[in-house]
């Protein structure tokens, strides 16, 4: 209404899509009342702004008006100066949030660790967050209870260090197709973190693409695989007192100071493109 009123373009954006976001779950009346309401708001729109290409896809296929990708990011002011891994410590992979089993589940690296033998004492894990009393039970499956800590939720400030002390950061996705585009604001707190990541979920998400493609870590799901790879880190740390971090290059272009001025450009198009058309 106060574009209509003003003659002032308006920008739709899209942190999760609407009728389209997979986690929607209600009946066939609202579904179909919703329907008809994103299609008269939208309509109305001059452009739209979500967080990866594959959300973008669905809307302008939709919709076909311009639709700018802008992802979640991180303040590098966030972070403290200084903090970094205890080389002292057995390696510590850290994990913040939830715990979906089947979903976002941890048993490909817990089973991993019970395969470790006598080098199992050299790796720990730590759990922050809601949701995390399963972790307990798989990890007495998998021979490795004496491995893992279940800590409660703390707060963004604290998980940020935690994250910077970690050796190793781990994500979790979702193996389903209909994740492909969901882009967790963790992983940008991740990169800020500088720690490498192991993620175990499915390859072909933004989320995975963005970290195999920047080397920021490594995507594993067979715990073969995985306990070979925390044999490496574990040598690693023996003998350089470190995990090795990322390249600096990986966090290139995800600050939020970047990903607001490419969202300024996005709007000052919009606001031309209004222009020419009266």
């Amino acid at each position: 209404k106060l574009s209509k009123r003003s003659g002032i373009p308006w920008v739709a954006e899209f942190r999760d899509l609407w009728m389209d976001n997979h986690y929607r779950q209600y009946g066939p009346i609202r579904n179909t009342l919703e329907g008809i309401l994103e299609r008269k708001t939208l309509k109305t729109a001059s452009g739209f702004v979500t967080v990866s290409q594959p959300l973008a896809d669905i809307l302008k296929v939709k919709y076909p008006k311009p639709t700018e990708v802008i992802t979640n990011g991180f303040d590098p002011d966030d972070y403290e100066s200084g903090l970094t891994p205890d080389p002292g410590n057995p390696v510590r992979i850290v994990y913040t949030g939830s715990i979906y089993q089947g979903k976002r589940d941890p048993s490909p690296l817990l089973e991993a660790i019970g395969k470790l033998g006598a080098e199992k004492v050299n790796v720990t894990v730590d759990f922050y967050g809601e949701r995390l009393a399963l972790v307990g039970d798989l990890a007495e499956k998998y021979g490795c209870r004496e491995n893992v800590q279940v800590y409660p939720s703390v707060s963004y400030e604290e998980s940020l260090r935690i994250q910077q002390k970690a050796d190793v950061l781990l994500l979790l996705l979702w193996n389903d197709p209909r994740e492909k585009g969901v882009f967790t604001g963790k992983v940008f707190e991740y990169l800020g973190a500088k720690r490498p990541i192991l993620v175990v979920g499915p390859e072909d998400n933004v989320a995975s693409q963005t970290i195999l493609e920047r080397q920021a870590g490594t995507l594993m799901n067979e715990p073969g695989a995985i306990a070979r790879q925390l044999l490496e880190w574990i040598k690693s740390k023996r003998e350089n007192g470190m995990v090795p971090p990322p390249p600096a290059d990986a966090l290139k272009g995800f600050t939020r100071e970047e990903q607001t001025r490419r969202l300024g450009e996005f709007l000052e198009s919009i606001i031309s493109e209004g222009r020419r058309g009266k």
